[in-house]
């Protein structure tokens, strides 16, 4: 398969497979039972919005989705940092936008996502240190902390 560079890490609710964000723009999944791994996203494998600079990462059971924070940056440090909420599909690799936010000046920026499995709701950092619930089918959210 040759290497990939890790960032983080979600694993599936039968902790079966783990679910890996490589620095370098692929998703690969990693079979515990058997050992194996496959990149099942990257722009070569999949459709839809380009990928740049992968980090966190969250695994939906019951979507059969991966919501993945991506980091649109330039090389220059005048540029505002874009960061992108990715919701991919994790049998054909096609990526979907779902939330794009460009860094304030005064702003951390994060759109770290996270699933409740029991509860099949994804809940993301925001770029102002809040916490919000994310319906996926609407592209909206709900600040639920601040």
């Amino acid at each position: 398969m040759g290497f990939w560079y890790p960032n983080h890490i979600s694993i599936n609710a039968e902790s079966t497979a783990i679910y890996i964000s490589d620095v370098y723009g692929s998703v690969v999944e990693f079979n515990l039972e058997n050992e194996t791994s496959k990149i099942i996203s990257s722009d070569q494998i999949g459709t839809g919005e380009s990928i740049h600079e992968l980090s966190y990462i969250a695994y939906s059971s019951e979507d059969d989705l991966i919501f993945v924070e991506d980091y649109n940056h330039t090389e220059s440090d005048d540029e505002p940092i874009n960061m992108e909420l990715l919701a991919i599909d994790r049998e054909t690799g096609n990526r979907t936008l779902l939330l794009s936010a460009i860094q304030q000046e005064w702003e951390d920026m994060l759109l770290t996502p996270a699933v409740d499995q029991a509860k099949n709701v994804l809940y993301i950092s925001m770029p102002n240190r809040g916490v919000a619930v994310f319906d996926v089918e609407t592209k909206q959210y709900l600040m639920v902390s601040q």
